[in-house]
């Protein structure tokens, strides 16, 4: 069987110049030639341009099992599908075996909630509530006074001054600001 090692490397080496070329940033260029670096290693003597989507797979399995996250083999895939582009425009291959390959998405789960309020935030909420004289700067004050564990609630509260401010905002603001 002939090797292709060089002529694998060649393309590689096209491609970096190509990444140049469209103005990759430095990182980005760094893990892409260590994609390519261990995708040409798996690939050994056979021709980059006679890879199979099967071929694809099997990288990704040997890569998982080398302990590879969902994220990176996903990252792979994608950096293995633009050289395939890049190869297929080329006129080198036909054939993008990488976009026959499908994998499961990373699960990115539910939104991470908003920290909750302390109670310096609500005092300054209520402070800007107050200088703003707004219904929404008011709604505000009132969710973020909501969110609150009762025993900060308390110390919000823990003056009369305090407690006679809190409950204007609370009810709505000032007389001139009620519909």
């Amino acid at each position: 069987m002939r090797s292709y090692v060089a002529f694998n490397r060649r393309l590689a080496k096209q491609y970096e110049v190509w990444m140049v070329a469209m103005h990759y940033a430095q990182q980005t260029q760094w893990i892409y030639k260590r994609t390519l670096r261990r995708f040409l290693e798996f690939v050994g003597k056979k021709s980059v341009a006679n890879v199979k989507h099967t071929d694809i797979r099997r990288y990704i399995a040997s890569a998982s099992e080398d302990g590879a996250t969902l994220d990176s083999v996903y990252r792979d895939l994608g950096i293995l599908r633009q050289l395939y582009d890049f190869l297929n425009l080329g006129g080198v291959v036909h054939y993008v075996a990488p976009r026959f390959v499908r994998l499961r998405r990373p699960w990115r789960g539910s939104p991470r909630p908003l920290a909750l309020p302390t109670t310096s935030v609500v005092e300054r909420l209520v402070v800007s509530a107050l200088e703003l004289q707004t219904l929404e700067a008011y709604e505000t004050v009132r969710s973020a006074y909501a969110a609150l564990p009762p025993k900060d609630r308390e110390a919000l509260r823990s003056t009369r001054s305090r407690r006679i401010v809190l409950d204007a905002v609370l009810q709505g603001g000032p007389a001139r600001n009620r519909p």
